[in-house]
């Protein structure tokens, strides 16, 4: 490379000088090589050669060579090399830069990740003597790396290809038009190559900025500290350039040398004093004034981040120095010791403590700091740099007023925001003791059994009860999220009872908000459990609220508090239980809007799947719980649910949210120590089946037809179509006679049925299960008219099943089919999962077919628990139908975040579909194998 021109040397390995005569622009000469050699690093070797254009050489080079066999390794590399620099070049991928020596050169670039990898195999298979050095004044023991080697070649593909004989006759001699590269002094367009190569650098290297702290018995007066230049490669192949080492050590790299130097020009734009290794012969090391480098502790640091130069502090000196804000609330009347009660127009107080070294400073300390001339100072015999804002914090200590929910929240997570910047925060006085008590307090203190209630409670439900008397009687909300089957519903109602055995001023009647299919189950849970409470049902065209008393526990559905809340609004409740509250979970439905409305005393939800789709869900659970408390929803998504949901493998962000939702959240599990030993194992056993031919003709042909109305379609039209998409081939992946809707009558033949659809096969296969008297079954579907079909294909095989969906009137006839599956062994029930898959008990089940497999693995769970909850004495077997290698397949995968995510915030241990693009849309749902 000369000046951005590129000649070959072709020659012979022996050296000697060919026998043809050349002409021009080929030229004969005697050259000075580098080569590697096997007793020192390099050997110096003249060879005789040719010098040839790159332009000429690859028009020899282009055409694939005739016999391949008979060409030295070098000619084939160098072969691909022009190939690809010319394949970028025809793609426009090009861009103007300047070169080491300031000559206007154009560059290849950027290169596609295909085209890296085809440079880096290229590169691992160059033979040393086909990239070997040119002994020259300045580079008299130079041989370039072969990536090096090959990233020049490729540039002089992009210099000879637009530098033509005709570019200059077109566009004048100007910069990057002239027909031969000149150096280029305007100061505007060096800057900016300077600034564009340091961008654009296909090498990666990383440079750091490591400042010392003074020598311990420094004079007090110190203010120059020094700072130390090290990089590092990570792309590198040893080990040792991948570790930060000491530019200085890298010296004799002159390539490197430069590297560090382009990145070092784009640096002192940003951060002044970085000219001040430029202005030395190694940009190893330099003094900083305490003044510039205090800087960096702020948002200098990121800026110089961004441009290439990462600080760092030797050995973390400056994190000695803490700032955190201590939270205190001032008693606002008598409160119990044991359950301090909270209210969100309480008095705080806050202030700044800064310690050092995890040791609180004195005031006279922290007046040390306000007050230092110079930010490096000593404090208890160790140095510390003082920014503005620890200055200011240290100067005034008292921080702004903070609302009674904003401190809670804040002595939760261990985190507060003020004016814009997160501190460390911990609570003191009444505010630490009402923090501990949530943390602890609240579930390790015992709570008596009611009187009234006629059940022997387990251990666990015991401490739930404890936990939620505890929890609302210091004034809070209280969400029970055990796993479906552990009896939510008896502890709440344990909880009605304690809150009138214990002579405590009752203001009102509770109210239980459930679906209507468990209006029933209810009425007969309290008959069964707390025969002496009054229970009125309010539902139904004739119900009324005139033998409602303060002793009462009324029922009624959510549909019913929509319709009816400007009634109930009008009547307080001393407790409001929301059961299966993930129904709520969208705060801006009416039903929501209205739970939201009713008056109460203390509230607590009752689900087994606080989140189902997304962290919001867990938001509007808690915020209708304690309103307010949690915060605005568009704060709670930009600090935890977008970050969380984005990377729920961030622990220290998961655990600040699982704190916090912790203190008003108890959450057990079946499969938990000590929570039901006896409750026998669930056993999955996916069935993967094939689709027949005429399943794929019509997945393949509704595919294709609607994803070309989703290309040209945007916004809600887009989002109906995907979802019509996804419904239609879950249809056919059912059986094409649910798609085409064909009719059910007497010419319906089971086995014919079975050929058509894998998964009726699969269900034919089952038969033995599913006819044996001394087992019962549940078949589930998320759709109705699959239901109908399953029934039908059932009958026509001589079984007699039991169907429950959304057909079947609430109330009496749902209780009576659920009622003759529980006293009947040998049952098969048909069910619907949005009629069925919340609520019920149907415990005599000891198979479970999930027919098609709803979108939400919450939705499946809640599906699988009507069967394996308490009373379940069987093991409980899970035949999970799934169609290979289409979308039912691969929903599964793209959905094992949103299980991932709920596991990580709920126990501290999405995308969702509607935001797919085109090309996640067509991997989704293409039929074959994964690629």
């Amino acid at each position: 490379m000369e000046g951005g021109i590129a000649r070959f040397l072709v020659y012979s390995p022996d050296g000697l000088p060919a026998r043809e005569t050349v002409h021009r622009p080929i030229r004969s000469c005697t050259a000075g090589l580098v080569l590697p050699s096997l007793g020192a690093a390099v050997q110096l070797q003249r060879v005789e050669c040719w010098h040839v254009p790159l332009r000429l050489l690859a028009n020899v080079l282009i055409p694939q060579a005739q016999d391949p066999g008979e060409e030295a390794l070098s000619v084939r590399v160098w072969r691909q090399v022009i190939r690809l620099g010319l394949a970028v070049v025809a793609s426009g991928r090009v861009f103007p830069a300047l070169s080491d020596d300031g000559t206007d050169v154009w560059r290849a670039g950027p290169l596609t990740a295909e085209e890296e990898g085809q440079a880096g195999q290229l590169a691992r298979v160059l033979v040393p003597p086909a990239n070997c050095g040119m002994v020259t004044e300045s580079k008299p023991h130079q041989m370039w790396t072969p990536q090096v080697a090959i990233r020049a070649c490729l540039d002089a593909v992009a210099e000879g290809m637009l530098r033509g004989p005709g570019t200059s006759t077109v566009l004048g001699h100007g910069p990057f038009t002239s027909s031969v590269p000149r150096q280029q002094h305007a100061p505007a367009l060096v800057q900016w190559g300077d600034d564009l190569r340091a961008g654009t650098t296909d090498e990666v290297l990383e440079l750091e900025l490591s400042i010392r702290a003074p020598q311990k018995n420094s004079p007090q007066d110190t203010e120059l500290l020094w700072a130390d230049l090290r990089l590092r490669r990570p792309d590198a192949p040893t080990s040792n350039e991948r570790t930060w080492r000491p530019v200085a050590e890298v010296a004799s790299d002159l390539h490197l040398v430069k590297l560090v130097r382009r990145r070092l020009h784009r640096v002192a734009a940003n951060w002044a004093p970085a000219a001040r290794l430029l202005e030395r012969a190694v940009p190893d090391t330099f003094t900083l004034r305490a003044g510039e480098a205090v800087l960096l502790k702020g948002q200098a640091a990121q800026q110089l981040q961004r441009a290439g130069l990462r600080v760092e502090w030797h050995h973390a000196w400056t994190d000695r120095l803490r700032t955190r804000a201590v939270l205190e609330r001032r008693p606002a009347g008598p409160a119990s010791a044991a359950r301090p009660r909270f209210a969100l127009d309480d008095v705080l107080d806050g202030r700044w403590q800064i310690s050092l070294a995890d040791e609180d400073l004195s005031d006279s300390e922290m007046d040390q700091l306000a007050h230092s001339a110079v930010p490096l100072t000593k404090v208890r015999n160790q140095w510390v740099l003082v920014d503005e804002e620890t200055a200011r914090r240290a100067a005034d200590r008292t921080m702004p007023s903070v609302s009674a929910d904003q401190a809670l929240r804040a002595s939760l997570t261990g985190q507060i925001s003020v004016e814009g910047r997160t501190y460390p925060c911990a609570a003191e006085g009444d505010l630490a003791d009402l923090v501990h008590f949530l943390r602890n307090g609240s579930r390790t203190t015992p709570v008596d059994s009611p009187s009234g209630l006629s059940a022997t409670m387990r251990d666990y439900q015991k401490h739930g009860l404890a936990w939620l008397a505890n929890t609302t009687d210091a004034g809070f909300g209280a969400l029970l999220a055990d796993d479906m089957g552990l009896g939510k519903s008896l502890t709440a109602l344990a909880l009605h009872l304690h809150r009138r055995d214990h002579g405590r001023q009752v203001t009102g009647p509770t109210l239980v908000v459930c679906p209507a299919s468990m209006v029933i189950t209810w009425e007969r849970e309290v008959h069964r459990f707390a025969p002496e409470v009054p229970t009125v049902r309010y539902h139904g065209p004739d119900r009324t609220l005139d033998a409602v008393t303060d002793r009462t526990l009324m029922i009624t559905t959510y549909e019913t508090v929509r319709r009816d809340i400007d009634i109930l609004a009008a009547h307080p409740f001393d407790l409001v239980i929301s059961d299966e509250a993930q129904l709520i979970k969208n705060h801006k439905t009416a039903t929501a809007i209205a739970m939201r409305r009713l008056p109460s005393g203390i509230r607590i939800a009752l689900t087994g799947t606080p989140v189902e789709n997304s962290l919001t869900d867990a938001w509007s659970l808690m915020d209708w719980l304690n309103p307010g408390l949690f915060g605005a929803l568009r704060t709670f998504r930009d600090q935890f649910g977008k970050p969380i949901e984005d990377n729920f493998t961030d622990t220290q962000l998961t655990e600040r949210l699982s704190s916090l939702l912790k203190a008003f959240m108890l959450r057990r599990r079946k499969t938990d120590p000590g929570v039901l030993p006896e409750l026998p194992p669930k056993v999955l056993r996916p069935r993967i089946v094939s689709l027949t031919p005429e399943q794929a003709a019509l997945y393949q042909r509704v595919a294709d037809a609607t994803l070309r109305e989703i290309r040209a379609s945007q916004g809600i039209a887009r989002k109906g179509l995907l979802f019509k998409l996804f419904d239609q081939l879950q249809k056919i992946c059912n059986t094409p006679g649910q798609f085409l809707a064909e009719p059910l009558d007497e010419s319906y033949d089971p086995g014919q049925a079975a050929a058509r659809s894998g998964k009726l096969a699969a269900l034919d296969d089952l038969l033995p299960v599913l006819s044996d008297p001394a087992e019962s079954c549940l078949v589930f579907t998320r759709y109705r008219s699959m239901a109908r079909l399953l029934v039908h294909h059932l009958q026509s095989h001589g079984l007699n099943p039991l169907y429950f969906s959304g057909d079947i009137a609430v109330g009496r006839d749902r209780q009576r089919l659920i009622d003759t599956f529980q006293n009947r062994p040998g049952q098969i029930m048909v069910i619907t999962a949005k009629a069925g898959g919340s609520g019920l008990t149907l415990t005599q089940a000891s198979h479970v077919i999930l027919f098609d497999r709803p979108w939400n693995p919450a939705k499946e769970s809640q599906a699988i628990d009507r069967a394996h909850r308490l009373g379940q004495t069987r093991t409980v077997t899970v035949h999970q139908l799934t169609t290979e290698n289409t979308l039912e397949d691969r929903v599964d995968e793209l959905l094992r975040h949103k299980r991932a995510l709920a596991d990580a915030i709920l126990t501290n241990d999405s995308s969702t579909l509607s935001e797919l693009t085109d090309d996640e849309i067509c991997e989704l749902i293409a039929l074959g194998a994964r690629r």
